[in-house]
């Protein structure tokens, strides 16, 4: 039955935890009952009684006092004959519920109950213990203590699984199991850590006994997560700095080093970060060891301009490198760039898109194969078989998060062991950078370019709109161009929203008939990465309530590219959620995109910030959370780069139990990780 809904071990079911918990702890008494509280009473059953004329009609009454002398009326409006079964006069429970006064009576309806245990009711201390009971006093399943309330989709209630059914399997597993849960650190993790038993985290994460048991359970198993996800990468890092690579590359200084060339023919000087990121790729390339490295930087950082020196550093050490990029867009600008910077030397390039004629294709082909072509740049055209290399030393993936991890292996793969540098223009938060490349080193371009203004974002509503347009007019006029950005190719019957074809049309009649206007569709946010148009100075996003954070940051730095100041104009039509106005406040309020990142993470969490693709890489997190757990994170990393190093096979005694339930976990994932 369980296998229906993917839970085929009883690992599987253990790790199901409660979605939220309901503190049913205090008990009250029944004299002190209050209309409208949900509240735990516990008492002793004086009466039970069927009421009713027929079974449709009929209705299950329990009468049940405490030490107060008062008397609770429990009713149920079905299942007569199962609680004329389950209840008798003198057995102790407790009651859960809602409380509802018929005068002086209070009443509970449909209440959770616990049968604590049969007692005498002729006993003369029966009443007199009930008034000093409390929650710790006994096993209170559903009607006190903190209760564990369990997610439930359709299919689960279509097979009878209800969140107090969950509950009821999952005590009789951990009563049968407990003892075979093994603590799977040493004590001195544990005590380090300030972490509690495996088992004891087990029990207490679906039954607490108290909040701080909560609190203690859930630090435990969310440790032990962020660890074993850790320790992952840190066997990964660890691996990566003992292979050795063909290719160690040395500076080249003099009349043929293309390095040297490129410095003279910038006509900007690179900023701090630019200047440190290119010396950290540097170190990597001649230390002997393949680099692995991220290049994450804002937009509008300068990650091109890094980029090109790594290259070339490759080209001056006799090798090939290729830039991979998602869309030919973006090749073709990254292609054009390098052409400008470069083509006044005896250095060349080639770009390998899918739209090429078979004639131009084999002939680039040939360049590469017998390596005359130094520099490739393209779409993932370049994993084709019939793509050789010469010499490949160097792979660039720009917006590597828009790729499968099968086709950046398939790209490592045309050569061996050569450097890797990942570049991403989208801001990541740290924690979230340590779980998606944990295993990387890291280079962060946070700062920008000093010719560079700060781009003015206003946020308005639909009825402005021919304020936007004077302003496009006024910018035009002065010769800079404009961007108008919408959400959809085309009109949808269902979704009413502008799409870009008819407005492109309405825009080209109706309102700025006096201008050239042209249309991109490929996609509508096809823009959003790599366009470089210094001269665009507007930027219009229509029904911005659509798109994320990320996505407005980087249609925003389309523009702003130039000297010149420059405006994006965040377009909302109707009305719109309070998540959808905190995003687009945010948008206005800042330009730094890690901070915006920061933001996007503690709107939505880590799932959707860098696409599916990313998301994936988290999914083995069943309970810690990236945001909120970030000191966790930090510490879990450090313990396990720690052990990694002293027993990276975890082959001793103290390790043993941590060996088995890594690779029981992580296994299959450790293998995938290393294509990642």
């Amino acid at each position: 039955m369980l296998g229906e809904i993917g839970i085929n071990t009883f690992w599987d079911f253990l790790n199901y935890f409660p979605r939220k918990y309901i503190d049913r702890s205090t008990i009250k008494s029944i004299g002190a009952l209050v209309e409208g509280e949900d509240t735990t009473i516990v008492g002793e059953i004086l009466d039970t009684k069927a009421e009713g004329l027929s079974w449709k009609k009929s209705r299950f009454v329990v009468y049940v006092s405490d030490y107060s002398g008062h008397v609770l009326k429990l009713i149920w409006f079905y299942g007569t004959a199962y609680l004329k079964e389950k209840f008798k006069i003198g057995d102790i429970i407790a009651a859960h519920g809602k409380v509802t006064m018929f005068g002086y009576e209070p009443t509970m309806t449909h209440p959770e109950i616990d049968v604590i245990k049969t007692r005498d009711r002729e006993s003369e201390n029966n009443q007199n213990e009930l008034a000093t009971v409390s929650a710790s006093d006994y096993d209170l399943f559903n009607a006190g203590g903190i209760v564990g309330f369990y997610s439930t989709s359709e299919k689960m209630k279509q097979i009878g699984l209800t969140s107090k059914s969950i509950r009821y399997l999952m005590k009789r597993l951990l009563d049968e199991v407990e003892k075979e849960i093994p603590n799977i650190f040493s004590l001195e993790i544990q005590a380090q850590e300030n972490l509690i038993s495996f088992a004891e985290a087990y029990r207490l994460i679906h039954f607490p006994l108290s909040q701080q048991t909560l609190i203690d359970a859930k630090r435990t198993l969310k440790w032990t997560e962020l660890f074993l996800l850790q320790f992952m990468f840190a066997l990964r890092y660890r691996n990566q700095k003992k292979k050795e690579s063909m290719f160690k590359f040395v500076c080249k200084q003099g009349n043929d080093s293309f390095e040297d060339k490129l410095k003279s023919v910038i006509p900007y000087k690179l900023t701090q970060a630019q200047q440190r990121a290119v010396s950290e790729i540097n170190e990597n390339m001649g230390a002997g060891t393949p680099m692995n490295r991220l290049l994450q930087g804002d937009v509008g950082s300068g990650k091109t301009i890094v980029a090109i020196h790594a290259m070339m550093r490759a080209v001056d050490n006799g090798t090939q490198c290729v830039l991979m990029a998602p869309t030919e867009i973006l090749a073709t600008q990254h292609f054009i760039v390098i052409k400008k910077l470069l083509d006044q030397y005896d250095l060349k390039s080639a770009l390998v898109v899918g739209k090429q004629t078979k004639k131009l294709k084999q002939e680039i082909i040939t360049g590469i194969e017998n390596g005359s072509t130094q520099i490739v740049v393209g779409t993932h055209a370049v994993l084709e078989s019939n793509v050789l290399f010469h010499k490949l030393g160097l792979v660039i993936i720009d917006e590597q998060h828009r790729f499968g991890v099968l086709q950046r292996k398939a790209l490592q793969d045309k050569a061996l062991s050569p450097h890797l540098l990942i570049m991403t223009a989208t801001p990541i938060p740290r924690t979230l950078s340590m779980t998606l490349y944990g295993d990387l080193d890291v280079s962060v371009l946070n700062e920008y370019p000093t010719n560079r203004k700060k781009v003015i974002t206003k946020v308005l509503f639909e009825s402005e709109r021919n304020k936007v347009y004077e302003n496009i007019r006024q910018e035009v006029a002065k010769g800079r161009q404009v961007y108008v950005v919408y959400p959809l190719v085309e009109e949808s019957e269902k979704i009413d929203l502008a799409a870009a074809v008819q407005e492109y049309e309405r825009l080209k009649v109706e309102v700025f008939p006096e201008f050239t206007l042209g249309l991109i569709h490929v996609c509508t946010t096809v823009i959003e990465v790599g366009i470089d148009i210094p001269n665009a100075s507007i930027i219009v996003i229509e029904h911005a309530e659509r798109f994320g954070i990320s996505q407005l940051h980087q249609l925003r730095g389309r523009v702003g590219r130039g000297e010149e100041q420059s405006y994006a104009y965040l377009i909302y039509c109707g009305h719109i959620s309070v998540e959808s106005k905190e995003r687009l406040n945010a948008i206005e309020s800042t330009i730094d995109g890690f901070k915006l990142a920061e933001i996007d993470f503690k709107l939505r969490g880590a799932g959707n910030i860098l696409g599916t693709e990313q998301a994936g890489r988290v999914d083995a997190l069943k309970i810690a959370n990236l945001y909120e757990d970030r000191e966790l994170l930090e510490s879990a990393r450090d313990a396990a780069f720690r052990l990694s190093k002293e027993d990276p096979q975890l082959r001793t005694e103290q390790n043993r139990e941590l060996r088995k339930m890594y690779i029981k976990f992580f296994g299959r994932m450790s293998e995938l990780i290393n294509v990642g």
